[in-house]
């Protein structure tokens, strides 16, 4: 065996250049028995005896031609085999665990050499010293050269770092802390009044959801004001009606931040806003006298109707207490200004309406056919007014600004949302209470 072809070397090089090959070798080895192929583990066993031979034997050769470094010069004491083996395998080589067998045979063969050129015999002690120990090959895998480990941590760390960053925003953020102090009516003591999250109710179900979460909430007030910013300066654009549905897209002190069903985005003071238990308390103040009974509705006719065959789509389907059946308008295109009119038993002081907008039968249909999401609404004592709806299937209610005395109630479409299959608006059912 040729031990400079097999550490990749030239026979002239010096012994700083024979170590740096073993070391670069060696390491290849290695992390080939990392492998979880065991006929690649049984070569790079292998590998590491030959190579660790090979480069036994060039060092040798350096002692033999005088070429070693001064620290090999030494002489050697007279030690038991134990002690030989302990200190002989720091010699010029790695503090890896795998040059245990090279330390050892390298050791015993300068010892002998020394031995030889000075001309001392041996006893039966020094013979025990110079025989190399067991070879033996250790693996050692090092957890800081694995990079998974390394992604892992550093994974880790920006979770951490994330978190730690939410929580002292949610801590620090005057718009999620809320709190404003007053001056007590009976005292000069400062009471904390949380605003943003809890409504002036004793409902819990008044708690709105936290902040960077949307929710629903309805208009508990009469004339509220819709403004363009979150301050009494911002300008007034319109108005919500009592019982309007809204979402909630973000708190801003006293005031929400709002999203109407037709996607209008404003600002309102949140003490305008409540749960449904708090809207239908609200309701509870203005209770109409006489309550409309549930068949207090006599008929309803429509402006246009849609006809498949014999069968028609005629307002009455909208009052027959059936969702799955519906009105549907009959003229070309999605059916704006088109209207039913549902004539009452008697005079009613009303107080809104529940509405099922589009064709309910099925969520295909419904999707299929154009669906309302404003509603003129006019009552016969002349009164009017224009309400918003959401596009989802199942019931709306509509609380009217002002309680209404009416014998007949006239619902006009005034925006739709298109069908994708049919141009058809439908409104499957309304009754008023």
């Amino acid at each position: 065996m040729n031990p400079y072809e097999v550490l990749g070397v030239n026979s002239d090089c010096d012994e700083a250049q024979l170590k740096q090959a073993f070391m670069i070798k060696k390491r290849e080895y290695q992390n080939m028995l990392r492998s979880k192929d065991a006929e690649a583990q049984n070569r790079a066993t292998v590998a590491i005896t030959e190579l660790t031979e090979a480069y036994r034997i060039a060092k040798q050769n350096f002692v033999k031609n005088g070429k070693t470094e001064t620290s090999l010069n030494v002489p050697l004491q007279k030690i038991s085999t134990q002690e030989s083996i302990h200190r002989n395998t720091d010699v010029n080589m790695s503090n890896d665990t795998l040059n245990l067998r090279e330390s050892a045979k390298f050791s015993s063969s300068v010892y002998e050499n020394t031995n030889q050129r000075n001309g001392s015999s041996q006893t039966q002690q020094e013979r025990l010293v110079a025989k190399p120990v067991e070879e033996r090959v250790i693996p050692v895998i090092d957890v800081r050269e694995n990079s998974n480990y390394k992604v892992g941590i550093i994974i880790l760390g920006i979770i951490i770092a994330v978190l730690i960053g939410y929580i002292v925003y949610i801590y620090t953020s005057p718009e999620n802390v809320g709190i404003k102090q007053e001056k007590s009516l009976n005292s000069s003591v400062s009471v904390t009044e949380v605003l943003p999250n809890i409504i002036k109710d004793n409902s819990s179900s008044a708690i709105k959801t936290p902040l960077g979460r949307e929710s629903s909430a309805y208009i508990i007030g009469t004339d509220v004001n819709v403004r363009t910013g979150a301050s009494m300066q911002s300008d007034v654009v319109g108005s919500f009606y009592l019982g309007e549905r809204v979402t909630v897209i973000s708190h801003h002190g006293e005031w929400d931040k709002v999203r109407r069903s037709n996607g209008t985005e404003c600002f309102v003071a949140n003490k305008y806003l409540g749960s449904e238990e708090d809207l239908n308390r609200r309701i509870g103040k203005q209770k109409s006298a006489p309550n409309i009974p549930p068949n207090g509705i006599m008929a309803a006719y429509h402006s246009s109707a849609d006809q498949e065959g014999n069968y028609i789509h005629s307002a009455s389907l909208a009052i027959d207490g059936n969702i799955n059946t519906c009105w549907s308008e009959g003229v070309k295109g999605n059916g704006i200004g088109e209207n039913i009119e549902v004539h009452l038993k008697d005079t009613y002081k009303i107080n809104g309406m529940n509405v099922w907008i589009g064709h309910q039968k099925s969520r295909e249909l419904f999707y299929q056919n154009s669906r309302p999401l404003s509603l003129l609404v006019k009552g016969s004592d002349g009164s009017q007014e224009s309400y918003y709806l959401s596009d989802i299937m199942g019931m709306q209610r509509i609380i009217f600004k002002y309680p209404i005395t009416v014998n007949k109630m006239k619902l006009i479409v005034t925006s739709v949302s298109p069908g994708t299959k049919y141009e058809d608006t439908c409104i499957a059912e309304v009754n008023f209470f």
